[in-house]
């Protein structure tokens, strides 16, 4: 009788221990990150009474008598299944799709977490909201300082595309205005003139870079050849490279050199020689001014990238 009690005992006592992992389960339903868990049992060893015994000339064989003595709790699993994703009004909040785990540091340990709930400390670095935990990024931790300095780049590269109308008379001029920037990131207009030259060669147009810049003391190797073939692209002056020397009261790095990017035989996205209105003009240069960060985002592959005052943008972590 005790120990069919006994027995009895260890389901009540390991059911209890399911419930309370099933409770658990219901009381994090809305904790961030939580993963569900289950119960699983196993039967504990059995009490031989009688031991088995091998058959004989008159007699069969018997198996062994044994009484099971209950269960046990044999282990809680952990389901890793992916939960629901649920948007919030919080720019640092993020959500793994699919298998993966974010990193977190504290000290020397690295802890690995699927809740997102994240924010920026005073120092700007990217923490768990609930530990304080550092979160990690390729290169270690994550930094966001709101407020931090983007440098001036000066122009290096200053890429032309539009058309240049074939049509035209020998010694028409197509005059067109492009901006540069110089090493503090300050703005510089220079007017680039090209004119029709076919009695020089067949598709050629000459241009000459000039400015009207008071920091601007010259412009050297400011001249050059378009040559257009036949196909109305380019064959041949498809870039050269300016030198912008500037006034010493400029404070700036000098002189600067700013290749003039036409385009290429290959390439008719780019600077054109057709029959048609001309319209050769800048459409893009690498130079800026400096800038602040006045915002950020964090990408579908975990990328931060900070947006600055100045329209660059840059990959943060």
């Amino acid at each position: 009788m005790l120990r069919a009690l006994s027995t009895g005992v260890t389901g009540l006592r390991t059911n209890q221990e399911a419930l309370d992992v099933i409770g658990n389960n219901i009381a994090n339903i809305n904790t961030t990150g939580f993963k569900g868990s289950r119960a699983e049992f196993a039967d504990l060893l059995s009490q031989t009474l009688t031991g088995e015994q091998a058959p004989t000339t008159s007699l069969g064989g018997r198996d062994a008598a044994q009484i099971g003595l209950g269960t046990r709790l044999a282990s809680v699993q952990t389901n890793f299944t992916q939960g629901t994703i649920q948007s919030t009004d919080n720019s640092t909040d993020l959500a793994i799709q699919g298998d993966g785990l974010f990193a977190l540091k504290s000290g020397a340990n690295t802890y690995y977490s699927r809740a997102g709930s994240f924010t920026l400390d005073a120092n700007g670095t990217l923490v768990d909201s609930v530990s304080g935990y550092k979160v990690q990024g390729t290169a270690g931790d994550i930094t966001i300082a709101p407020g931090s300095t983007q440098a001036a780049s000066a122009t290096t590269q200053a890429v032309f595309g539009g058309n240049l109308d074939a049509s035209q008379a020998d010694g028409t001029q197509y005059v067109s205005t492009f901006g540069v920037n110089d090493s503090l990131g300050v703005p510089h207009t220079l007017t680039l003139t090209f004119t029709k030259n076919f009695a020089g060669a067949s598709g050629r147009w000459d241009w000459a870079a000039t400015e009207a810049d008071a920091n601007i003391s010259g412009l050297t190797t400011a001249t050059g050849q378009l040559v257009f073939g036949t196909g109305g692209s380019i064959s041949s002056g498809a870039s050269q490279a300016i030198g912008i020397t500037y006034a010493a009261a400029a404070g700036v790095t000098t002189p600067q050199a700013v290749t003039l990017d036409f385009g290429s035989a290959t390439n008719t996205t780019k600077m054109t020689g057709y029959a048609g209105t001309s319209t050769a003009a800048l459409t893009s240069q690498d130079g800026y001014a400096s800038g602040t960060l006045q915002a950020f985002a964090i990408g579908a592959d975990g990328s931060v990238t900070g947006n600055y005052s100045n329209g660059r943008s840059a990959t943060l972590a």
